[in-house]
C-alpha cells in the first residue's frame, strides 16, 4: 500500500509524516483564526447586536429624527424611536406615518404614547397624537418585533411634513 506519508526518525521513534497535509491544515486553522478574531471583533463593536454601532439614526434636519437598530433579530423585541419637533403641530396634533411595506414587515407591540387615532392606507400607516407645544420634541416609542428576514427599507414621515429614509438588516 502506497501511502504520501514518509516514514521519518524522531529521536529513536520511526513516525509517519505528512507535511504537506500538515501545511495545509495549518493554513486552514490560520483562516480560522481570521475568521473568528472578525466575528468577535464584529460582536463587540455591536454589529451583531448591543454596542457602540448597533443604532442609527435619520434626520430630517431638526423636524423628524428616527433612531433605529442597524441589526436586529427576527421576531425579537426591540424598539424604533421617533422624534418629531414640536413646531409642525397643528392645534396640538402630530400626525407620523410608517410606509406600508416596511409596516407590514413588523409586529408592532405598542406605540408610546398611545396614539388618538390610527389610520392606514395603500401606501402608509398614520398615527395621530397629542402633542405638548410647550415641548421642544414630542418623543414617540414604537415596540416592534421583525416579521422578515434580511435588509429592510423603511420611511418615516410627518404627514404633510417631511420624511426620513432609513435601512435595517434582520438577521435569522
Amino acid at each position: 500500500m502506497t501511502s504520501p506519508a514518509e516514514i521519518g526518525n524522531v529521536g529513536d521513534l520511526q513516525v509517519d509524516q505528512d507535511m504537506a497535509f500538515h501545511k495545509r491544515m495549518w493554513t486552514v486553522q490560520r483562516l480560522g483564526w481570521v475568521v473568528c478574531t472578525f466575528v468577535l471583533a464584529a460582536a463587540a463593536v455591536g454589529l451583531l447586536g448591543d454596542g457602540p454601532m448597533a443604532e442609527r439614526s435619520a434626520k430630517a434636519g431638526d423636524v423628524l429624527e428616527v433612531r433605529y437598530g442597524r441589526i436586529e433579530r427576527h421576531r425579537s423585541p426591540s424598539k424604533m424611536s421617533v422624534w418629531v419637533s414640536t413646531d409642525v403641530a397643528d392645534a396640538g396634533v402630530v400626525e407620523v406615518w410608517l410606509d406600508r411595506v416596511f409596516a407590514d414587515r413588523l409586529r408592532i407591540d405598542s406605540v408610546t404614547p398611545e396614539p388618538e387615532s390610527v389610520t392606514t392606507s395603500a401606501t402608509r400607516v398614520t398615527y395621530t397624537f397629542e402633542v405638548d407645544e410647550a415641548q421642544p420634541r414630542a418623543h414617540i416609542s414604537y415596540a416592534v418585533d421583525h416579521q422578515g428576514i434580511g435588509p429592510q427599507r423603511g420611511e418615516v414621515g410627518i404627514v404633510g411634513g417631511r420624511t426620513v429614509g432609513f435601512g435595517q438588516f434582520v438577521l435569522p
